[in-house]
């Protein structure tokens, strides 16, 4: 959610003060959440294991005894044990809380979630559903750390992520138990739009490669008028990372913008090529007259789309802003590649169609019109 913030926004920048200065303020967590049959000496012991593996998290916050903060049902059992020792007794505890059978847990559960002293707390962290408690949520008190690119915040999302699912390998008996919290779901969801916009692309690529090749039936010069969409877009992945861009909501957008917007500059350029040279027979002239002419209509086209997206530069959120740059950068890297790349290409590949088969484009005497 912060990238969708204003940075200098003063309640923004007092905020991350605050974060700074005192840490333990934090209310950001993550979540663990264990699915099943939770009334076990196993859940316990997997909650009590799941904690001492978060000692080693750098992301986890630390209370003042140097101990992991969290919120779990073993950490409410703790409480009531300093509160009232007699509990240990009643029922059958261990030092860390636990108890030493199964039907000790459910009855210990019993108390604490029917208790007025800790019934709220209890009834937050564990599920009942009838006589049977079928799901306990672990609440990790965190801070994530990051210099302010979007690869260093994607990588330590990344690294959460991998890190509670590390902790809770350990298992909860035959109970699940699954990572979630805003920025594990963040992390997932990103991956699975980066994936999908991978396979996605992909599947644009080849569709407009075919159509082109259908519509001037000929394969080679198909491929040829996808060169510029295929190096802008390796252009501009290359130029994110460079600047310290990740993927997020909207720059994930930008390889289908690539598609759409950068494959008008080279049909184009191509179309105007294919014009010249059918009337002229000449190759070169067909190359000059693609860039004379073609490249100045292109130049006026791509100067005002590039005003236009470059305006979000200028607006407060950090999201619309990066979209804007992005945008602005595709548009210029497909138009040059469509004035400075297209034109050799073509210029070899017109050669060599007059050299081996005597004509460019179709056969016949140059400028002859079929009717």
């Amino acid at each position: 959610m912060e990238d969708f913030l204003p940075e200098e926004n003063p309640s923004v920048t007092t905020m991350n003060r605050v974060m700074d200065r005192f840490p333990f303020s934090s209310q950001e967590q993550e979540y663990i959440l264990i699915e099943g049959d939770v009334a076990t000496v196993a859940v316990l012991e997997g909650i009590a294991e799941t904690i001492e593996e978060l000692d080693d998290d750098g992301f986890v916050l630390k209370s003042r005894d140097d101990t992991p903060m969290h919120r779990s049902i073993l950490s409410v059992i703790q409480e009531a044990i300093a509160t009232n020792i007699s509990l240990v007794d009643r029922f059958d505890l261990s030092v860390e809380g636990i108890p030493n059978t199964d039907d000790s847990v459910e009855l210990l559960y019993d108390y604490l979630y029917d208790s007025e002293a800790y019934g709220f707390e209890t009834q937050q962290l564990l599920h009942r559903e009838g006589d049977t408690y079928d799901a306990s949520l672990i609440g990790v008190y965190i801070k994530l750390d990051v210099d302010g690119t979007d690869d260093d915040v994607s990588s330590v999302m990344s690294d959460l992520y991998d890190g509670l699912n590390q902790d809770i390998k350990a298992g909860f008996g035959d109970a699940d138990a699954i990572v979630t919290g805003e920025n594990s779901m963040m992390h997932v969801i990103m991956n699975s739009m980066t994936e999908s916009q991978i396979l996605s692309t992909g599947f644009c690529l080849v569709l407009a490669a075919l159509v082109l090749i259908v519509a001037y039936r000929k394969p080679v010069l198909g491929l040829i008028a996808m060169i510029p969409v295929s190096v802008s877009m390796v252009w501009i992945i290359g130029t994110m990372h460079f600047i310290g861009y990740s993927l997020n909501v909207m720059t994930i957008m930008i390889t289908s913008l690539t598609i759409g917007l950068g494959i008008t500059y080279a049909i184009h350029a191509v179309e105007r090529f294919r014009l010249v040279s059918e009337h002229t027979g000449n190759v070169v002239e067909a190359i000059s007259e693609t860039i004379g002419h073609t490249g100045g209509a292109l130049l006026i086209s791509a100067m005002t789309t590039i005003f236009g997206f470059g305006l979000l530069v200028v607006t407060p959120m950090p999201v619309e802003q990066q979209f804007g740059m992005i945008t602005a950068l595709t548009i210029l890297f497909a138009f040059a590649t469509s004035i400075f790349i297209l034109p050799p290409v073509l210029l070899f590949w017109g050669r060599w169609r007059k050299k081996h088969k005597g004509y460019i484009i179709s056969p016949g005497p140059p400028g002859k019109k079929k009717k």
